[in-house]
C-alpha cells in the first residue's frame, strides 16, 4: 500500500474504502473535499474536518514528494478560501505561520480584493 494511501487511512478513516480505491492522489482530493465541505454542515464533523487537515498538511511536508504536494494544493488548499462555510471555520484549524506559508495559494481563485479581506479576516481571527 502506497504511504499516501496509509497516511490517508490513519487521518481520514471514515473513507478507508474509497482512499483505497482511489485511482490517484489527485481523484482522492476530488471527493475528499465534497465530504470536506460537508463536514462543516450541521452536525459538524470536527473529526473529518482536522483528518482532511492533517493529511494535507503530511501530503505537502512529511511525504517529500512533489506529486502529493502539487496535488493538494491544486485541489484542496486553493479552494479553501472559496466556501464560506469553510473559510468562516479556517482560522480553527491552520495556525498563522501556515495561513502565511499558504497565503499565494488563496488567491488563485480570488480577486485582489477577496484576497486582502481573506488575510485580514484570518490573522485578525488567528492572534
Amino acid at each position: 500500500m502506497s504511504a499516501w494511501r496509509r497516511i490517508g487511512i490513519e487521518k481520514i478513516p471514515k473513507y478507508r474504502e474509497h482512499i483505497q480505491r482511489a485511482e490517484s492522489i489527485g481523484m482522492l482530493w476530488v471527493d475528499l473535499w465534497v465530504w470536506f465541505v460537508d463536514a462543516h454542515r450541521d452536525p459538524i464533523d470536527e473529526m473529518t474536518i482536522q483528518g482532511v487537515y492533517e493529511f494535507a498538511r503530511w501530503t505537502c511536508e512529511a511525504s517529500e514528494n512533489d506529486e502529493l504536494a502539487t496535488s493538494t494544493c491544486c485541489h484542496f488548499y486553493e479552494h479553501l478560501p472559496t466556501v464560506s462555510l469553510v473559510r468562516s471555520k479556517m482560522p480553527q484549524y491552520i495556525s498563522r505561520q501556515e495561513i502565511l506559508e499558504l497565503s499565494d495559494l488563496f488567491k488563485y481563485h480570488l480577486s485582489g480584493d477577496e484576497y486582502r479581506n481573506l488575510m485580514k479576516e484570518l490573522l485578525i481571527a488567528n492572534r
